[in-house]
């Protein structure tokens, strides 16, 4: 069902709305677009300097439906129009909240005070709710646990690791699954920089083995104190990750999780060699470090792959067609 959509008066002096009356319940007004009409049913000559009435009518053609003609070509007229004023269009409901609300602030004709008080408060929130989080997470938990203080070789990384997560869950609602990447991403960056800064073959050999078989108990009191100081930050927040989540789906997503980080692990070895070798390895040797369980288990194109796809793609459409 279309959403209500306020012309400016001076245009239409109407409301795009659905008509109850016609046969078809989604049908809208037509008659509100003829306004809009010139020769050829192409856009009036009137409308070309008119700003606010392309705007309104940009926004309002993405709604259309596809046997609705008209709207498709007003798409395509208001973005020609429109870009011959600015360098550079966004899409209406593309633009970053705090770039937004300035503007709309400057809009004295349009600028709804009530509106915009509400916008402000509800920027504000968010914004509190994520200075809370990353908060919690960089003091609170990170820093005040044992363990990461000792790795002194590596990159201590949580509120960049927070900010990564809010890139993928920025919405408030979602605050569990944006503390928990975030952990996550937090405690693999040290085990990167145990391998590449700090270890030597001697050590990360049973290091490694100990992080492949995940024996939390027996193995890890073997290792060297750092080895054995990350084993221990690993394993208790893949714990509490797991404890986090719903108990018919935990066990199932901290063992996939778990087969990653075991296959990131057989990368990094890999990489040891070479380093100890003096081995300089071509661009495709590098690129191809993946083993074949990963291959085959991108093969069979799991959802988390198909997802990151039609991210990908969309984001590339975009650029591309915008």
């Amino acid at each position: 069902e279309r959403h209500a959509v306020d012309y400016r008066p001076s245009v239409s002096g109407d409301y795009f709305i659905k008509n109850p009356t016609l046969p078809h319940p989604h049908e809208v007004c037509r008659h509100v677009f003829q306004s809009f009409k010139g020769n050829q049913g192409n856009l009036r000559d009137t409308l070309h300097a008119d700003v606010r009435a392309l705007l309104a009518l940009y926004e309002a053609a993405h709604l259309g439906t596809p046997k609705e003609q008209f709207l498709i070509k007003a798409q395509k007229q208001t973005i020609s129009l429109l870009t011959s004023v600015v360098d550079h269009l966004e899409r209406p409901l593309a633009k970053k909240a705090r770039l937004y609300i300035p503007l709309y602030e400057e809009d004295k004709e349009e600028c709804n005070e009530l509106v915009l008080e509400l916008a402000k408060i509800y920027f504000y929130f968010v914004q509190r709710i994520h200075r809370e989080e990353v908060r919690e997470i960089s003091n609170m938990w990170y820093h005040g646990l044992e363990s990461p203080r000792k790795l002194f070789y590596a990159r201590h990384r949580p509120t960049e690791a927070y900010v990564w997560a809010l890139g993928v869950y920025y919405e408030p609602q979602y605050v569990k699954a944006r503390k928990l990447l975030a952990k996550f991403i937090a405690t693999i960056t040290p085990y990167d920089d145990t391998f590449d800064n700090y270890g030597i073959w001697e050590e990360l050999e049973p290091f490694a083995n100990v992080m492949q078989r995940w024996n939390m108990k027996d193995d890890v009191e073997q290792l060297r104190e750092c080895y054995r100081d990350y084993a221990h930050f690993m394993f208790s927040t893949m714990i509490e990750i797991e404890n986090a989540l719903p108990e018919d789906v935990a066990r199932r997503n901290v063992d996939t999780i778990r087969d990653i980080i075991n296959e990131v692990c057989k990368g990094y070895v890999v990489e040891i060699g070479w380093r100890d070798n003096n081995y300089i390895p071509s661009l495709e040797e590098h690129l191809n470090n993946i083993t074949e369980e990963i291959l085959k288990w991108m093969s069979n194109f799991p959802q988390i792959v198909k997802g990151s796809c039609i991210v990908s793609r969309l984001m590339d459409d975009i650029v591309a067609h915008a």
